[in-house]
């Protein structure tokens, strides 16, 4: 069956890139995200900032933030645009911002017992470190999604809990990340991939030495799906857990690595961590 207008075209489009986005990551979804905004073009204005939205989160995801930042400043959304969209809009704003040191405005309000709004509020705090925040938020995440039946963002809520924790100091409940990983495999192959970069900092943080194989894992898992947001952060989270493990040499070589990955993705924030 082929597309009979524009309008059809957009949305068959649109659906496969979503679905490549969660089942194969934003490398196999960008080659559909980087028409949709021509493709929307002559549509109306939902499917002009959906598309603006769809290719900014496939950038974002490939750790081009500075082309995620043009995708969003190119189409801003306006006071009649869905709530949702806006929402989305604004917290990917906000995250380019801090990956690229720029500064930020406050998030704007989400409720986090919708459970479509789960993503969205707790990314955004994942990548401002507000780890006190989402001790709060991410249990009542947890249980809009649990009662949404939506078992992968209830999963990810679990694992970004599990992340707060570790960053408070906390011990955390043993096999809680792992278990919220082996929930969101099933489900959304692509947050799995992201998820694990998660899992291997809350491990990082709670023994450094003891992290090497969840770092690995999860530069591996993100590679596969060509998920590379935390990549120079999961390089130098590595760095630094071979200079714990007396690797020095190899501490060195993954540091210089992560530098150079921050320089290119022009994430420099984390160039910031890296010269503390």
């Amino acid at each position: 069956m082929y597309p009979d207008t524009a309008a059809d075209t957009f949305v068959l489009r649109h659906g496969e890139w979503r679905r490549r986005l969660v089942h194969q990551g934003p490398g196999a979804a960008f080659p559909y995200a980087w028409r949709l905004p021509e493709l929307a073009r002559n549509l109306e204005r939902p499917q002009r900032l959906v598309a603006a939205l769809a290719l900014a989160r496939t950038l974002f995801g490939l750790g081009r933030f500075g082309d995620c930042h043009q995708a969003l400043e190119a189409t801003p959304t306006q006071p009649g645009d869905a709530p949702l969209a806006i929402l989305r809009h604004a917290h990917l704003a906000i995250r380019c911002r801090r990956v690229t040191g720029q500064a930020w405005a406050t998030p704007p309000a989400a409720d986090p017992d919708q459970a479509v709004h789960l993503d969205i509020i707790l990314d955004t705090h994942y990548l401002l470190d507000d780890a006190p925040a989402l001790g709060v938020l991410a249990p009542r995440c947890r249980a809009a999604a649990l009662s949404a039946g939506d078992p992968a963002r209830a999963a990810w809520a679990a694992l970004l809990m599990d992340w707060a924790g570790a960053r408070c100091g906390e011990t955390g409940v043993p096999g809680a990340g792992l278990r919220a990983l082996a929930v969101l495999a099933r489900h959304h192959p692509t947050r799995a991939a992201l998820g694990e970069g998660i899992h291997a900092h809350a491990a990082f943080l709670r023994d450094p030495a003891s992290a090497l194989s969840w770092l690995d894992q999860a530069l591996l898992a993100a590679d596969r799906q060509g998920q590379h947001q935390d990549q120079a952060r999961l390089l130098y989270l590595k760095s630094l857990a071979l200079a714990a493990d007396g690797q020095l040499a190899d501490a060195d070589r993954f540091l210089k690595l992560a530098r150079e990955t921050a320089k290119r993705q022009g994430a420099w924030r984390w160039l910031e961590d890296m010269a503390a």
